[in-house]
């Protein structure tokens, strides 16, 4: 067991990273700690930005979204290290991404996000991929912010049917 309840949680988040088959989001992680009642946000908060100061982790921003894996450090570390987390918690970890995995995967692997153009407009980028090849990669320049941040929000509800539609369209 380890000697701290700090490096129980960086085993912790070592081993959901290194059991998942996509990064985590910060969101995701929180739920698997507060769920099973492992520690506080705010601790796990400390933790997660003590594993990035040590290299244990590395991250992408996405639209705000923050995206969690190992590092080749922190892969290391829990080969070595996974035997002291207790086996009830290893089960609870694999629960979690078992019932999440739909979730997990849909929220790694269709992302949107946008940025600022020349003059006005904004560049929305909107993108599905299946494990590291893009279905579709779609980029669309709209007049305004708004119209940017709506793209972004009902792309992963709708990348699916606009998908369909497009491939039924160029398929005729």
């Amino acid at each position: 067991m380890p000697d701290t309840p700090f490096t129980l949680y960086k085993l912790i988040v070592l081993y959901a990273l290194n059991k998942s088959a996509y990064p985590l989001t910060n969101a995701q992680l929180s739920n698997l700690f507060l769920d099973n009642d492992y520690t506080t946000y705010l601790n796990l908060q400390e933790v997660l930005s003590e594993m990035i100061e040590t290299s244990l982790l590395e991250t992408d921003t996405v639209n705000n979204i923050t995206y969690y894996r190992a590092s080749a450090r922190g892969k290391e570390t829990i080969r070595f290290f996974s035997g002291d987390i207790p086996p009830a918690i290893r089960d609870e970890i694999f629960r979690y991404l078992q019932s999440h995995a739909k979730q997990l995967r849909d929220d790694a692997q269709t992302t949107a996000w946008y940025r600022k153009a020349a003059g006005h407009d904004y560049i929305v980028h909107c993108r599905v991929q299946e494990d590291d090849t893009p279905l579709i990669d779609l980029q669309l320049t709209v007049p305004s912010e708004s119209s940017a941040q709506k793209l972004t929000e009902n792309w992963k509800a709708k990348s699916q049917q606009i998908y369909e539609l497009i491939i039924r369209h160029l398929s005729n």
